[in-house]
């Protein structure tokens, strides 16, 4: 049960990192095109 918990603690800060980096880019982007 705490292996479980700690896999779905480290996948979902691996998912936040990603989702930080992409908005990022996504913020560029934007300003880029504007």
């Amino acid at each position: 049960m705490h292996n479980a918990l700690v896999l779905v603690v480290n996948v979902v800060q691996r998912d936040a990192k990603l989702f930080a980096v992409f908005g990022k880019r996504l913020h560029l982007d934007a300003r880029h095109f504007t």
